[in-house]
């Protein structure tokens, strides 16, 4: 499928689509950040083959080959001297269960903060890790639906949607 886009220009401010366009919702205006850049408006152009048409039936997406993002404090003359050097994009995905890190390896890609989630001791058990006293960590636990026998095991060996109960 070939692939192509831009930024828009100087209108900025106006959608990319009209809403008349299938899929195109009601027309948007960007709006300032406080003490941001104006967004800017970046549309790429799909040609829809076969397999994309296939994907968007499956999920019951009315997709029509142009999908269009507002971002903020983006170098749009890198971005725009890398479309016209011919080096094109490349797309990826990183799958995975809940809680296996996707987020934070897009964070450290970008150059995002350092990961600012929960510190967990791998080898002692979450009741060990609550700052709390007995009743209050059983009430910590009950709150999140994690079950007293997954409670009283070490974090390492609980599954993943055990973790991310106890996080």
């Amino acid at each position: 499928a070939g692939v192509g886009g831009g930024w828009r220009g100087p209108a900025d401010t106006q959608p990319l689509r009209l809403p008349r366009d299938v899929g195109a919702g009601p027309a948007r205006q960007a709006a300032p950040v406080p003490g941001g850049s104006t967004p800017k408006e970046l549309e790429v152009a799909v040609d829809i083959d076969a397999a994309c048409e296939e994907a968007a039936h499956a999920f019951d997406y009315d997709f029509t080959g142009i999908t269009e993002q507002r971002v903020h404090q983006l170098d749009t003359e890198a971005l725009d001297r890398a479309m016209a050097g011919g080096g094109g994009w490349v797309l990826g995905a990183i799958t995975g269960p809940s809680g296996t890190g996707k987020s934070y390896n897009v964070r450290q890609i970008m150059g995002a903060a350092e990961h600012q989630g929960p510190l967990v001791w791998d080898h002692r058990t979450v009741m060990d890790q609550l700052h709390a006293d007995g009743t209050k960590a059983v009430a910590l636990a009950q709150a999140v639906a994690l079950p007293a026998a997954a409670s009283l095991r070490p974090f390492r060996v609980l599954s993943s949607g055990e973790r991310a109960r106890a996080e």
